[in-house]
């Protein structure tokens, strides 16, 4: 029997963790191995807020209840609970705001695209025959490529019933309309390894005007993604965290500045 591998951190590996060391192997090593906290962009809890009430539509639906619904209520309170800080630590979220005037600007932003975004992807998950939603990783049978498992989520799986699988989807949020980057390409690509389907990359831009396409990818990638899994995961056991200076590694280099820490958040406010 193969020796299973493990890691600095863990004892397996996720699409996430994959693409974290692609850019920035040093920050990868202050995130996942030392722990250093580090600061957040509000991009994160505007997309997972969108996310959220995506997930809870996709499982209404699969529970047979009203998709039409609205449900920023659910993206709203989700951008909260992101920002919340555990009074007993006395500690702050450092928040990076980006073009956002202030937290309520984002927060009401989540809301927009949540309203725009739900019915866009009700009637994709109509057409494409919904049978399955929020999946563990886990629960798949691990292809025997890596000497390691690997965890994640699929967002959502799609068939002609819930016995056959024939396409998977991805939802991304990007800063503009855009084809899937590299990085969002690999992490499908590895869902790829554990279900050889069709699979799309959904991509709402969280423009002003917000929009959203479809994106389908090929199987040609496959060979390549099975060797930088691989790669990335040899150079995490052997601990090789190569720093990568430029935009994707603010947390490593330089000392740049956050437009606002919240403390003690009232999601109230």
């Amino acid at each position: 029997m193969t020796e299973r591998w493990r890691f600095p951190h863990s004892d397996h590996l996720s699409p996430s963790q994959v693409t974290e060391w692609l850019a920035c192997g040093k920050c990868f090593e202050l995130s996942r191995i030392q722990r250093v906290a580090k600061p957040m962009n509000v991009a994160l809890p505007v997309g997972g807020a969108v996310h959220k009430a995506v997930e809870w539509q996709r499982l209404l639906m699969l529970d047979g209840g009203n998709t039409m619904v609205d449900a920023s209520d659910i993206a709203a309170d989700h951008f909260d609970k992101s920002l919340e800080v555990d009074p007993e630590t006395n500690g702050e979220v450092m928040l990076d705001l980006g073009d956002y005037k202030d937290i309520g600007a984002a927060k009401d932003h989540a809301v927009k695209l949540t309203k725009y975004v739900l019915p866009e992807i009700a009637k994709l998950d109509a057409q494409r025959g919904l049978i399955a939603a929020e999946l563990d990783l886990r629960d798949f049978e691990s292809p025997k490529l890596w000497p390691f498992p690997m965890h994640g989520r699929i967002d959502a799986l799609y068939g002609p019933d819930s016995e056959h699988c024939s396409a998977g989807s991805d939802l991304k949020t990007s800063s503009k309309q855009q084809a899937p980057t590299f990085m969002a390409a690999l992490q499908i690509g590895i869902y790829r390894q554990f279900l050889p389907v069709l699979w799309h990359a959904d991509v709402l831009a969280k423009t002003k005007v917000p929009s959203f396409m479809t994106y389908t990818l090929s199987d040609e990638g496959d060979d390549f993604t099975r060797e930088i899994v691989l790669e990335v995961a040899t150079k995490i056991r052997d601990g090789e965290f190569p720093a990568r200076p430029g935009y994707l590694c603010k947390f490593a280099h330089g000392n740049p500045t956050f437009s606002v820490a919240v403390s003690g958040f009232d999601s109230a406010a």
